[in-house]
């Protein structure tokens, strides 16, 4: 049998398996609404409203900003398309129901650094739901500090809008787009790394901002489609087509495109309900630069059951598709015993999935990388047990891993472009991973909540050390509430990621990368407190060790502004 003709018998097989579990799926009953979240990543701060932090591939880094971190935010790198979410129920509406449909804030900082954010929410007729949103914020470098060229600017819009129909479905979209610009500032600390004999920009007494300018430009959309009421098969669904257009300012362009879908079911009665269902994503992404141009292709099929007994919960999962041609079969299995009223949770588990790197995701978690470089899909295994719980006002989760991961990408600088950008390194690297998590309401208005992990490398295939991954990473936030004033406090500290000495090629750790941080709000009012004030001060003992070699973090900063919300 000829290569073609087997390739054809393996998707014909694997079309015949997905749609089986599609019609077996059919004969279960549907959940009521429990609600939906939205979630907003930045740099590794502590959510919120969050009780737990998710694992990416890469080990969990500081991805959740609030401070203005103003040289190169963090991101958690987004290595993946995951499986959509169903809404376990309808959407809807209560006719009381208050909520402010404006919101407004903008502020200006040290140094100089506007910042605004704008949205509007709103809905129409009961059945049209609209939702509009800018923001910006930038930093214009001043002549005369050291790292003059060290200013940033990131614009974003997005409009969408969900029609529900009264017969229980709802179509949306979302449109919108994303400018961002960086400069590849290194040169500052490349200049004193070099001897005098080496002139990295001929001609040019003062490095000029368009020599070292990185501008990106995305444009995004999404349509989607769900039941939001309980149809006649008692069936929750959701379709979604995403897909996006970037591109940099040499020429490097990326296109994706992903259709989604997911289903579910409830079986039970009470409490003790189990949830059967399915995701299925397609996704094409094409890279294109100067020199190369590739489309790759990441199929994946997940069915999953899980299944609620009480006090035991189990869920059990698998991750099946197709990537560059490889068929892959992943186990996604989770149990968990919930003792003492749900204080004390020993779980354990294993998780594997096939992830897709990208120009998007990877410039995004390193806006100084090389646009010369090529994106590999990266398979990965965790292997993970732990404890966990929730009881008066405390929540924690104790966590141990082991991950197995196949071309995982790691960043070192780049000397074909005067050092001032990063390729990426893939490699088989297996590691292994400790997590504590912790949220203490200490009393009434007095909340902590802290956040470590450590990363131990075991095994590296090709490569010495596991170039600019994290080590260690820690935060802990207070906050505290007293009255019309809300007071927050936060630590961050990150250290022991290793480098490649430029001139030496000696493998070297960055140094320790510590920020603390106050912020204050003041709502006026008694009852609706619409208006408000805030000041943030920001890495308050002026520590600019680098989270990127040759890009030291900016200094002690701060910010004051207002916000309004009607």
């Amino acid at each position: 049998m000829t290569n073609m003709s087997m390739t054809k018998y393996n998707i014909i097989r694997f079309a015949l398996i997905c749609t089986s579990f599609f019609l077996f799926a059919s004969n279960i009953t549907a959940q009521e609404d429990e609600g939906a979240e939205l979630l907003k990543p930045f740099r590794a701060r502590l959510q919120e409203s969050s009780k737990k932090v998710s694992i990416p591939l890469l080990p969990p880094i500081d991805n959740q900003p609030q401070k203005q971190e103003y040289n190169n935010p963090d991101y958690t790198i987004k290595v993946s398309y995951p499986s959509p979410t169903v809404r376990p129920l309808a959407y809807t509406v209560s006719e009381n129901q208050s909520f402010h449909k404006f919101y407004l804030k903008g502020g200006i900082g040290y140094p100089l650094s506007p910042n605004a954010e704008l949205s509007y929410h709103d809905i129409f007729n009961k059945n049209l739901k609209i939702s509009a949103q800018l923001s910006h914020i930038s930093l214009i470098a001043m002549d005369s500090a050291k790292n003059y060229n060290q200013g940033f600017g990131k614009t974003h819009f997005d409009f969408g809008a969900t029609y529900f129909h009264e017969k229980g479905v709802a179509l949306g979209t979302q449109l919108g787009f994303n400018l961002d610009a960086y400069r590849f500032y290194g040169h500052h600390q490349l200049s004193e790394i070099l001897p005098d004999s080496i002139d990295l920009f001929p001609g040019q007494p003062r490095v000029s901002k368009d020599s070292v300018q990185q501008n990106f430009f995305e444009f995004f959309g999404n349509l989607h489609l769900f039941n939001h009421a309980q149809n006649s098969l008692k069936l929750n669904y959701r379709g979604d087509l995403d897909f996006y257009y970037l591109n940099d300012r040499y020429n490097a362009n990326e296109f994706s495109i992903t259709p989604k879908t997911s289903v579910e079911k409830w079986l039970g009665n009470g409490k003790n309900k189990h949830r059967l269902g399915a995701d299925l994503f397609f996704n094409f992404t094409s890279f294109n630069n100067d020199s190369t141009g590739a489309g790759r292709v990441l199929f994946n099929f997940h069915p999953f059951a899980e299944l609620n007994f009480g006090i035991f919960k189990a869920k059990i999962a698998a991750n099946l598709g197709a990537s560059e041609n490889k068929f892959f079969i992943y186990p996604d299995v989770h149990l968990k015993l919930s003792l003492v009223d749900g204080f004390i949770e020993p779980f354990a588990g294993v998780n594997g999935q096939m992830k897709m790197n990208t120009f998007r995701s990877i410039s995004l978690y390193l806006p100084f990388i090389s646009s010369q470089n090529e994106f590999r899909h990266t398979g990965s295994y965790e292997f993970y047990g732990g404890l966990g719980g929730t009881a008066r006002g405390i929540s924690y989760e104790l966590r141990a891993s082991y991950f197995m991961n196949s071309q995982m990408p790691l960043f070192l600088n780049d000397s074909t472009q005067k050092y001032l950008r990063f390729n990426i390194l893939y490699d088989d690297i297996n590691y292994v991973h400790l997590k504590g998590t912790f949220d203490i309401e200490v009393f009434k208005n007095l909340n902590v909540k802290a956040f470590v992990a450590y990363n131990l490398y075991t095994q590296i295939k090709n490569y010495q050390r596991a170039y600019h991954l994290p080590v260690l990473e820690s935060n802990i936030a207070l906050q505290y509430k007293l009255k019309n004033l809300l007071i927050k406090a936060e630590f961050f500290l990150n250290s022991g990621v290793a480098y490649q000495e430029l001139l030496t090629k000696e493998n070297k750790n960055l140094g320790f990368l510590y920020d603390i941080n106050l912020a204050a709000y003041y709502w006026f009012g008694k009852t609706k407190q619409n208006i408000g004030i805030y000041a943030e001060l920001n890495n308050i003992a002026n520590n600019v060790n680098p989270r990127w070699y040759l890009y030291p973090q900016l200094g002690l900063n701060g910010r004051i502004g207002f916000i309004m919300k009607f």
